[in-house]
């Protein structure tokens, strides 16, 4: 069973039988997770990975069914990988240096 919002019913005639036809579009509401072998990965496709944690990127993957649960799996070419959305900045907090000769507690004279 699957959890899908109903985005639009497609109807149309199929090129080839020219009979109608019906589909729905729809959207998944709980984006699946996926635990992707990485196997077939170049070492600079796995850095270009470690830089972008956080980011949308496409990847050169193939879906398979197996043990009953969808999964990914990395296709095996020189494909690059493209980011679509980058990673959102990290708010760090603002170093300050103090001088010590200047704070209350110096003992400086």
């Amino acid at each position: 069973m699957s959890n899908l919002k109903i985005i639009e019913l497609i109807e149309d005639i199929d090129p080839l039988t020219r009979a109608p036809r019906i589909k729905v579009r729809a959207r998944e509401t709980k984006p699946r997770q996926f635990d992707i072998n990485l196997k077939n990965a170049t070492s600079e496709q796995i850095n270009f990975l470690k830089q972008n944690v956080g980011a949308v990127l496409s990847l050169p993957t193939q879906e398979y069914f197996a043990n009953g649960s969808y999964g990914l799996s990395m296709r095996a070419n020189d494909e690059e990988f493209f980011i679509l959305k980058p990673a959102d900045s990290v708010q760090v907090s603002k170093l300050v240096e103090v001088d010590p000769v200047k704070t209350p507690f110096s003992k400086a004279g």
